[in-house]
């Protein structure tokens, strides 16, 4: 009985042989044999299975997997070897399964060579000195300028902010830190909108002559305009001087950051610092380094790395807000996390390398060493 019983839980009874009651005519596909993920293992199981059945007498016991049953007739043996679609349907799997893996593994041979077209095609590009030189890019400046870019926006985020955010109370720390990450935001787009041309621009410029373009420069550059991938300005890309001088945009209204904290509400900390860097920040820089023809440089001011560009103006943008918001009501400073601070201190100290010394725009410049004075 319970070979019996153990002989229907495989296979299906559909017509009945005359003389034989457990007879079996039409098997069912085994729990196995059913399409599932990790079916080949198990279609090798049972194929053998099958196999195994066709052999076995009347009356002799049999296995399917892990089930024993007794064969009663000869015509379960005889119907057990005549299905030939259940061994079909698993050599079609099987042969399927190994297209796909045969296919697999050679999209992943083309991509490795496409990788190593690209790799040899970057390398050859890196090696050949003399197409840089006819353009006037140098690479050890190139090098030099954009690992200092790196290094002053180091000094904002998350330098400036982590210095400032752990001197204030705790339940204003969020507020500082996402005040210097907001006006990194604004300060790129309106860098890249109207700042670069507005601050570089030297249309209409001209030594010893005094006009509007001595102020503030023009338009031509907005949005980037005209600048290239081989744009050059010295011996650098000029989409990596834009990238640079925009680090110094972003530094300079963050630092007056720390003369509102706790007293200026987040929106009118974006709007300050979005007009003060349009009306006093763009102009002197371009007065300053927008070279022969600027206000500054024609009467011989000289200013390396932002002494007044950067923190001149920065220190009188702060000191006017701090006036017109009036005294603090509350003048004990709780500081909220000192380590935040020394953090952001340290920081600080080692972006100012970059901030000296990328001032240069060059790796060979004795100018460089300037770095040191930090």
């Amino acid at each position: 009985m319970s070979a019996t019983m153990s002989a229907s839980m495989c296979y299906r009874p559909t017509t009945k042989v005359q003389g034989h009651q457990n007879a079996v005519t039409t098997p069912i596909q085994p729990r196995a044999l059913r399409p599932r993920s990790s079916a080949l293992r198990r279609t090798a199981l049972c194929s053998k299975s099958f196999k195994s059945l066709s052999n076995v007498a009347p009356g002799q016991n049999g296995h399917l997997g892990n089930r024993r049953f007794v064969c009663r007739s000869n015509e379960f043996s005889k119907n057990i070897s005549q299905e030939e679609h259940l061994p079909k349907e698993n050599v079609a799997l099987e042969t399927e399964t190994a297209k796909n893996t045969d296919g697999k593994t050679n999209n992943l041979f083309k991509a490795l060579q496409r990788s190593a077209m690209v790799c040899a095609a970057v390398l050859l590009a890196a090696t050949a000195t003399p197409a840089m030189a006819t353009t006037g890019v140098v690479a050890a400046d190139t090098a030099w300028v954009l690992t200092s870019t790196a290094l002053v926006l180091f000094m904002t985020l998350p330098g400036l902010a982590a210095f400032y955010a752990g001197l204030v109370k705790r339940k204003n720390l969020l507020s500082v830190l996402m005040q210097c990450f907001a006006i990194a935001c604004i300060q790129t787009v309106l860098w890249a909108a109207v700042g670069y041309s507005l601050s570089f621009s030297t249309v209409g410029m001209e030594e010893g002559v005094r006009g509007l373009a001595s102020f503030v420069g023009g338009l031509d550059k907005a949005f980037l305009s005209g600048i290239s991938m081989s744009s050059v300005t010295g011996t650098i890309p000029e989409a990596l001087w834009v990238m640079f001088q925009m680090t110094f945009a972003i530094i300079t209204p963050a630092l007056m950051v720390g003369s509102v904290v706790e007293r200026m509400k987040f929106n009118a900390v974006m709007i300050y610092s979005t007009l003060w860097s349009i009306f006093v920040y763009f102009p002197f820089c371009h007065m300053v380094w927008g070279g022969a023809g600027g206000l500054m440089a024609d009467l011989g001011v000289l200013d390396f790395a932002g002494g007044i560009v950067v923190h001149i103006t920065a220190g009188i943008g702060a000191l006017v807000a701090a006036i017109v918001c009036g005294p603090r009501k509350d003048n004990q400073m709780a500081s909220g996390n000192l380590t935040l601070t020394f953090l952001g201190t340290g920081m600080l100290w080692v972006g100012w390398f970059g901030f000296n010394g990328g001032s240069a725009a060059a790796a060979g410049d004795p100018s460089t060493s300037s770095s040191f004075l930090v």
